[in-house]
């Protein structure tokens, strides 16, 4: 989840001259502009850039925070050091942030070229300075619009979404009649929560896409631990799980057509289930992983049943569960998802490469 610091810098505010404004602006206005959850840290602190200074650093490497939005002392006043302490904490800095800025407060008033507002980089986490007045921070955040609520100028949080993505934070939606995030059409999300994809020059098409994986990425083989189960009309199958911290989740990987745990896809991602100290599980179907298949009873793309069956097993040892599967059975898992509806037994779940078109495939 999305973690906002929130710092309104002032003497006066923080010594309870007056009642600050700041950071009730930015909460309000980020409770509309965003879309997905959140949650806030706040600080008040006097314009003391030693102090302004340890509240970034505690906010970034201690609360880790994704986004701090400083509000106040940008001004060219000896007391407004707010850009002087966000520098002195940066690994980087990103000037186009202030240059939007002092554009789009140059629309109403000629002084804004005195502002010195920053935006930097500290570790991955974005940090902007932002000005003191409610009005301003709600302009230079949206951007200007017409009447009829087309944006003119663009405001610097259209930005923002994007440059998490790029510095490792979690991903951000907007509510785009209060802003609209942009992002490259490589890596938006799609109304249904895909991701776009182009494929690079030197791998074009998906035949040299499969190939290439399955022939020069080997994996290393993770540390599986095989159990063999009898399945409820009398066969057997095999499970080879890789063992996890006590009390972390489960991740288990149904395997496509004559698939198996040494299919490169499942050491790809058993190993880094095992990086992670999670468990992992690759259950295989019947007559696969060199088991023997002594019943008629095979497994078909609409096999929900043996789906779950083996889930609900698993639960009863591992309830925080997620669940991957590939090609025929991603068939087999989203049958098995459109039976049970909201009494399916995983947390989240994945199909990949799941035909569409079974007589095509």
């Amino acid at each position: 989840m999305l973690k906002i610091g929130l710092v309104s810098v002032s003497d006066r505010a923080s010594s309870g001259v007056y009642q600050d404004q700041g950071i009730p602006a930015l909460q309000d206005w980020l409770t509309q502009a965003l879309a997905s959850p959140f949650t806030t840290v706040t600080r008040l602190i006097p314009d003391e850039q030693a102090e302004i200074e340890s509240t970034l650093r505690q906010l970034v490497d201690e609360e880790g925070c994704h986004l701090v939005l400083t509000t106040g002392g940008t001004g060219p006043a000896p007391r407004d050091v707010t850009p002087d302490a966000t520098l002195a904490v940066a690994d980087r800095e990103m000037p186009g942030f202030g240059e939007q800025m002092r554009q789009i407060s140059l629309r109403f008033v000629p002084t804004a070229i005195l502002s010195r507002q920053v935006g930097v980089i500290r570790k991955s986490t974005l940090i902007l300075n932002l000005p003191g007045q409610p009005k301003a921070i709600k302009e230079t955040l949206e951007g200007l619009k017409d009447q009829q609520g087309e944006t003119q100028v663009p405001g610097i949080f259209a930005a923002v979404p994007y440059c998490l993505d790029l510095i490792g934070g979690p991903y951000v939606e907007t509510v785009p009649q209060i802003v609209k995030a942009f992002r490259p059409q490589v890596g938006t999300k799609t109304r249904f929560g895909l991701m776009s994809y182009r494929a690079p020059a030197w791998l074009p098409d998906g035949h040299s896409q499969t190939i290439w994986p399955a022939l020069l990425l080997r994996t290393p083989r993770p540390p599986y631990r095989r159990e063999r189960w009898p399945t409820p009309d009398g066969a057997s199958i095999a499970l080879d799980f890789v063992d996890g911290q006590p009390d972390s989740p489960l991740v288990v990987l149904f395997h496509g057509l004559e698939g198996s745990s040494d299919s490169h896809y499942a050491r790809a991602l058993m190993q880094a289930v095992a990086a992670r100290g999670w468990h992992g599980v690759v259950p295989h179907f019947r007559g696969c992983g060199g088991m023997d298949n002594p019943l008629p009873r095979a497994y078909h793309a609409g096999d929900a049943a043996e789906i779950r069956w083996i889930l609900q097993r698993l639960a009863r040892r591992h309830p925080l569960m997620a669940v991957a599967a590939v090609s025929l059975g991603g068939s087999m898992l989203l049958n098995y998802l459109a039976e049970e509806g909201p009494s399916a037994l995983p947390r989240a779940a994945a199909a990949i490469s799941a035909p569409l078109d079974l007589v095509a495939a």
